[in-house]
């Protein structure tokens, strides 16, 4: 008989999770290995598609299950590498010899190295699941269903409007990490102004949005919204879900970063980062915690991001990609 450890969350192993484990069942699920996230958010489990490919190559025998909360499944459920998907809160241990838990071993990486950080969320996981990642490739699957829902669904919405898209996505789950209604209306007036068309993605309504007559596509389904994100021309975003697909998709973007470091986050990604820098001469930031500056709920290194350095981000996305006039031809 082989005793197999039984892995249990939050706990250190204990006697009884030693279990009697016939030959026959370890040869069943000898090759299964199972990475487990029980928290959600968007951007992380987006960033997980990165280990997939790699620890495959370990050995093209492996079948390697998922488990995450069930309603971020259809972000991940058309990558190559993945075999099969699961519901973290319904893990049997018992199917896999092998699991890595990466729920948080990030966070305390990056709160044991705060204000500097050095690694990005999935290099910590990958050596967290003893590996290094030799192909940053996220393996969207954008089927050309959805690529045309997508094209179709922004010329719906731009009510006879012209000029080349931005998807603009200035909210995260928290305001310290979003845009200032100021900064989004004076963001929104000059692009309308350079002739771009500007819309947003977002499960809630934006009031501002709202107030400047903005379109916005709310609760899209996830390959939906991956289809927006896909066909818009650029996006100007924050550090959120956004961020992370579009950098997998490989679009033009610019992004803006409080008191995480976007050096740091989107270090895989070819983006223009937009942010109030220790680098650049910022005093004080990125500073990875909560800020004793901040009198309510924006940070300095938000408020403080001038119409100028704003622009000029923007701006410099827009020369370093420049749009391409798509032809149409006859079928």
């Amino acid at each position: 008989m082989v005793k197999l450890l039984q892995k249990r969350r939050n706990r250190r192993p204990r006697t009884s999770d030693f279990k009697p484990l016939s030959i026959k069942r370890f040869n069943e699920i000898r090759n299964n290995i199972l990475v487990i996230r029980n928290l959600g958010g968007i951007g992380d489990i987006i960033m997980h598609r990165y280990l997939f490919e790699t620890l495959k190559k370990v050995d093209e025998d492996i079948k390697i299950t998922f488990a995450c909360p069930t309603e971020f499944h259809e972000f991940v459920n058309d990558h190559p590498y993945i075999d099969k998907l699961e519901d973290s809160t319904k893990i049997d241990y018992a199917d896999y010899i092998i699991s890595f838990d990466t729920t948080r071993c990030c966070l305390r990486t990056e709160y044991s190295t705060a204000p500097k950080v050095k690694m990005n969320r999935p290099d910590i996981w990958a050596q967290h699941c003893g590996i290094k990642i030799d192909n940053y490739d996220m393996y969207f699957d954008v089927t050309d269903e959805n690529k045309k829902w997508g094209e179709d669904k922004i010329e719906e919405i731009r009510n006879g409007t012209y000029g080349p898209s931005i998807l603009f996505s200035p909210l995260s789950v928290s305001m310290d990490r979003s845009f200032t209604n100021g900064q989004i209306r004076m963001i929104v007036k000059n692009l309308r102004e350079m002739g771009y068309f500007v819309f947003g993605t977002h499960h809630l309504p934006v009031l501002v949005f709202e107030e400047l007559g903005v379109p916005l596509l709310k609760k899209l389904p996830p390959k939906k919204w991956i289809s927006v994100i896909d066909a818009a021309d650029y996006v100007l975003t924050v550090d959120t879900g956004t961020f992370h697909i579009a950098g997998g998709l490989r679009k033009p973007m610019t992004a803006m970063f409080t008191w995480t470091d976007g050096k740091v986050r989107g270090n895989h990604y070819d983006f223009v980062l937009m942010q109030n820098h220790r680098d650049d001469g910022w005093i004080c930031g990125p500073c990875w915690m909560p800020c004793k500056k901040s009198k309510g709920p924006y940070h300095p290194c938000c408020t403080e991001l001038t119409e100028d350095m704003i622009m000029t981000s923007i701006n410099k996305m827009l020369k370093k990609w420049p749009y391409q006039t798509k032809v149409i031809t006859d079928a």
